[in-house]
């Protein structure tokens, strides 16, 4: 006859074998996964060769949340990033995952001391900063207003205009 469990140790092992499973399934921790995918570059940097998004490298965790590549490095290799803080690029790569490149910064600051030279992706300047401090670029803004308020040509045709 097997000896029964007490509700307690029954607990512990149903928590002991989800956490197994979910190292299983991801097949190492995150910091582990990225550093399999970093290609160092002769300028220093790290490049991220694996997914991105909005330029940004990003990583998939177990339950299918996106990370940030650059912001679990540098949490893991130099310290925790301060509520409030973002992390400033100080090479101005923002693909790079390389931590010792990358600084926290208050918010605000780093909006307004380190980006507000950068330009939009079409060369144009950064002109208005919203409420929630994110740079905009009016004439790329404008521009996508105006796409988006205007049916594409082939409806147009459709419809005999």
């Amino acid at each position: 006859m097997t000896p029964r469990l007490t509700p307690a140790e029954a607990t512990y092992i149903r928590s002991e074998a989800t956490k197994k499973a979910a190292l299983l399934r991801t097949g190492a921790p995150v910091a582990v996964r990225i550093l399999r995918r970093v290609v160092p570059l002769d300028s220093g940097c790290w490049a991220y060769d694996g997914r991105h998004g909005n330029g940004r490298p990003v990583i998939t965790r177990g339950d299918g949340k996106g990370l940030s590549v650059y912001r679990e490095l540098y949490q893991t290799f130099i310290e925790r990033i301060p509520e409030g803080y973002e992390i400033h690029h100080t090479c101005l790569q923002r693909w790079c995952v390389n931590p010792t490149h990358l600084q926290p910064v208050p918010a605000a600051k780093h909006v307004h001391e380190y980006h507000d030279s950068f330009r939009c992706g079409k060369g144009h300047e950064y002109d208005y900063v919203s409420k929630a401090g994110k740079r905009i670029c009016r004439i790329c803004r404008r521009d996508r207003m105006r796409r988006q308020a205007r049916p594409p040509i082939s409806v147009l045709h459709q419809m005999g205009a």
